[in-house]
């Protein structure tokens, strides 16, 4: 049997386990759970668009 990229089933099998048990899982720090960038779990909302005199935009 072919077993590429790996040298046996054995090997296959220990990667696989090492995958469903997150050992490849790629550390970062906090994410935000909202996906465009706005802080909802902390209550922040995104301020309204000024202009150069910080007068609210249109």
């Amino acid at each position: 049997m072919d077993y590429r990229p790996f040298c046996s089933g054995r090997c296959r099998d220990v990667d696989l386990s090492r995958w469903l048990r997150g050992g490849y899982a790629i550390l970062g720090g906090q994410a935000d759970a909202d996906e465009d960038g706005d802080d909802v779990s902390a209550g922040r909302v995104p301020a309204a668009p000024t202009d150069e005199d910080g007068e609210a935009a249109d």
